[in-house]
């Protein structure tokens, strides 16, 4: 009881010591959450006074709601707090008078530590907490509902302590460690920031030297974990990121407790070996110096070789980068751990140890000594492979309408994206692996040649992702870069002819009747809703399924959609009347979402789709060819197309061809453009195949007799011949 006592006399002591430290706690908070809160409920008042409740009083209150969840300036509060919080009481740790004085007072060391440390936490959190209540108080007596605030503050507040205490803590481990007040800061901001930046320099260095080096949606979500947690600041910040969007990972709360306790641990365990001369020098304790000054040359210097590299891409300036950045690293914490600058170079085996290590690393990348690039999978060792065109059919979409719900119930309908390569990765499952390997080949072949050749430019080039699933249970991804050229454009065909190849890339071909509710198709911009049953609408799906399994690369090359369709799923449809009702219930007329919707999931329509074209016929839907269109004027635009091979006196690229525009309304020249015409919004639907045809340098625009809608076309020059070609003003067409 009397040690308990002693510790709440000691704490009461620090408290008396440290007035200008809860000082500017209190006022930091105050003019951060509860002077902002205490503005909006005024506005808040006001305008339901003037106005009434709505939409704009929603808004308001939401800005409230966002304030009490402890906005940026709130955060960064905090964690300038953490930092005064733990150097105001351990500095006395860097005096050595100060620490002759404490050392000498009767009283445990353990007692000391204790009663500094959780002053640190529980004056800043009591004076959070007396702050929060406050804001609460003023938003409820605004009018805003209890119902409405919920346990948004109170979440918020436990989620900060805990991460307070985390920087804090850090801090202190910080304070223990050295023996001077800058060269604590300055370990503090290496601990927030040496674990995200080695991380970011390993992702650097696989990008720049791994030519092939790919990373899944699943893989690059890790990636940001793996930011978040190497460092207490980046998992404050991820935390507060999800938090602020409805998210609250409890699990993640609780391990940053456990570090936190884990650091005081270790903290005190300095504290109680720290040897008293450790006061004024740069670092408390010698054996830690060698360590920490390895782990920071060697990325330093790594870094500077590649920013060194990426200026000149010369083998000579990743060796001198490299080598500037080990000296000048080096020399800087030894300037630093000794405060002499006559001790620039001590520790030269250090210094060369830590060059030749930093050299190894980036020579062996450049010279791709890992074998990373070169690889090609054994084909025995294969089971299946998954292949991912990145240059073809942009225009898929993948992922799924989706609704989340915010803390006060509310629904937000959106559209969960999907990364193409992923869902490829996940659907495709290619037994007959040969088509991969070929890619690969290929690949590791182009590759090889860019290394030989650091001129080499490719600038026609197609871009594969490829995963191998390994008979062993490994899973290999990679990405290549292939030249254009016969022989590609041959490999693929045979990629886009593949019936397992499309069933993986393609998700209406994963789609099953019971799953589809709505057909829509749509022609140069105007949608019709198919209104089908279920037995219609299954049999209209399974035909398109059959067609397009059997379309080929050869056929989309020849041949350019006439429509699109679109077969909305049940979720797609659940997720968008939800949304819906909500807007309806709030009195509100915009469906954005809706829109946005409408626009996605169309697959083209085929001149050879016979099957599907009858259903639709006998749904009451046919497409009408441009030809049957009452035209009554094209207008072409053609673009000024610069040379960028042949550049002036003056710095400006030559012309190639002059840009203009005229308009044509003469029967005969609407004959002749009309059969040439593609429309514009379904060019990128030739997948790669049919928009090589297309002359993108020249806008068309199409105008109707008696009406205002206009549409955007693309002109097809291999439907005209050279000389009507040259007498439009176009830059190529056919012979003849």
């Amino acid at each position: 009881m009397t040690s308990k006592n002693l510790c709440f006399k000691l704490m009461k002591e620090d408290v008396k010591r440290r007035a200008w430290t809860i000082a500017l706690t209190v006022l930091g908070l105050v003019f951060t959450i509860l002077v902002p809160v205490a503005i909006k409920s005024g506005e808040f008042r006001d305008y339901v006074a003037h106005v009434g409740p709505g939409e704009g009083s929603n808004y308001i209150q939401n800005s409230i709601i966002g304030l009490l969840r402890t906005g940026g300036g709130a955060v960064t509060v905090l964690i300038l707090a953490s930092v005064v919080w733990a150097v105001s009481g351990f500095h006395y740790l860097h005096n050595s008078r100060k620490v002759d004085f404490y050392h000498s007072l009767p009283i445990k060391r353990r007692q000391i530590f204790l009663a500094v440390y959780m002053n640190g936490i529980l004056i800043p959190a009591g004076i959070y907490l007396m702050v929060l209540l406050l804001a609460v108080g003023i938003a409820l007596q605004a009018g805003v509902g209890m119902d409405v605030i919920g346990v948004i503050p109170f979440q918020g507040f436990a989620m900060h302590l805990v991460y307070y205490s985390l920087l804090y803590t850090t801090t202190v481990l910080a304070m223990m460690l050295t023996g001077n007040v800058v060269v604590a800061l300055l370990g503090t901001v290496v601990f927030y920031s040496y674990g995200p930046a080695v991380i970011a320099l390993v992702l650097a260095y696989f990008n720049s030297w791994f030519h092939t080096f790919t990373m899944s949606a699943a893989q690059d979500r890790r990636y940001i974990l793996m930011l978040w947690y190497s460092s207490p600041f980046g998992n404050y910040m991820g935390s507060v990121g999800d938090f602020n969007t409805g998210l609250w990972y409890i699990n993640r709360i609780l391990t940053a407790g456990l570090v936190t306790v884990f650091l005081a641990g270790i903290s005190y365990l300095l504290y109680r070996v720290r040897p008293s001369e450790a006061a004024g020098k740069a670092m408390a304790f010698k054996t830690a110096r060698a360590p920490i000054k390895v782990l920071l040359v060697i990325p330093i210097s790594v870094a500077f070789g590649m920013f060194f590299y990426m200026l000149r891409s010369h083998l000579t300036w990743l060796v001198f980068g490299t080598l500037c950045g080990c000296v000048l690293s080096h020399c800087l914490i030894e300037i630093i751990y000794h405060f002499d600058f006559r001790r620039l170079f001590a520790h030269k085996l250090h210094l060369a140890g830590c060059g030749g290590v930093s050299l190894v690393l980036l020579l062996a990348g450049y010279y791709d000594w890992y074998g990373y690039d070169s690889w090609v999978p054994d084909a025995g060792k294969v089971e299946s492979a998954a292949i991912c065109l990145y240059d073809k059919d942009e225009w898929v979409t993948y992922g799924q309408a989706d609704t989340i719900r915010s803390g006060n119930g509310k629904v937000r309908y959106y559209w969960n994206y999907k990364n193409r390569a992923d869902y490829c990765y996940e659907n495709m499952n290619m037994t007959d692996a040969s088509l991969a390997m070929e890619v690969s080949r290929r690949g590791a072949e182009a590759d090889q040649a860019r290394r030989r050749d650091k001129n080499y430019r490719a600038y026609n080039s197609d871009v594969f992702m490829v995963q191998f699933r390994m008979k062993n249970g490994k899973v290999v991804q990679r990405r290549y870069s292939i030249p254009v050229d016969e022989e590609e454009t041959r490999l693929v065909c045979a990629i886009h002819d593949n019936e397992e190849y499309k069933q993986g890339a393609y998700p209406v071909m994963k789609q099953t009747r019971e799953d589809t509710m709505e057909v829509f198709v749509q022609q140069f911009g105007q949608t019709e809703e198919l209104l089908l049953d279920s037995e219609a609408r299954g049999h209209l799906l399974e035909t398109y399924q059959e067609e397009w399994k059997n379309l080929t690369a050869e056929t989309r090359e020849k041949e350019f959609p006439i429509g699109i369709i679109q077969f909305n799923t049940v979720d797609m449809v659940n997720a968008r009347e939800e949304y819906k009702a909500q807007l309806e219930k709030e009195g509100k007329t915009s469906y954005y979402f809706d829109v946005d919707l409408a626009e996605r999931c169309y697959y083209p329509i085929y001149p050879s789709f016979d099957g599907t074209l009858a259903l639709l016929a006998d749904a009451g839907y046919t497409f009408v060819p441009l030809e049957e269109w009452k035209v009554s004027k094209i207008r072409i635009e053609r673009l000024t197309v610069y040379d960028d091979r042949y550049v002036g006196d003056d710095g400006e690229m030559s012309v190639l061809y002059e840009g203009g525009v005229r308009d044509y309304e003469d029967e005969e020249d609407l004959n002749i453009l009309i059969p040439a015409l593609c429309y514009q919004n379904y060019s990128n639907m030739g997948g790669g195949f049919y928009s090589r045809n297309l002359d993108y340098d020249t806008l068309v625009t199409v105008y109707l007799e008696d009406s205002d809608r206009t549409f955007g076309f693309y002109l097809d020059l291999n439907r005209l011949s050279s000389k009507e070609a040259e007498w439009y003003g176009l830059h190529r067409g056919t012979e003849g």
